[in-house]
């Protein structure tokens, strides 16, 4: 939990609104790398991360169920918000922008 903890805020965002249960050495590792590409631009990092996520689902749900799966032809989302990093709430809730459900 320390080492999730020490990731920097909107990182640790993402990673509790990702599809996948990604671990904090993976995503840290490809933070890195995604950040780097963006040049600092943290946005950008993010949602190259999603896009990242979204390729391994669509690998992953083709390999498993097959091409015809509602994911994979546009009746489904992965995310209630249909992007990970970005909240599900609209913004006039209380929770919709924090981080803990106290």
């Amino acid at each position: 939990m320390q080492r999730f903890d020490a990731l920097p805020a909107d990182l640790r965002l993402w990673m509790a609104q990702a599809a996948l249960p990604w671990s904090v050495h993976s995503v840290m590792k490809l933070w890195v790398k995604v950040l780097r590409r963006a040049r600092g631009d943290r946005a950008a990092a993010l949602k190259a991360l999603s896009v990242i996520e979204r390729r391994a689902l669509e690998r992953d749900v083709a390999r498993i169920w097959g091409q015809g799966h509602p994911f994979l032809t546009g009746h489904a989302c992965p995310h209630p918000s249909g992007v990970a990093g970005q909240t599900p709430f609209p913004a006039h809730h209380s929770f919709a922008n924090s981080a803990t459900w106290d």
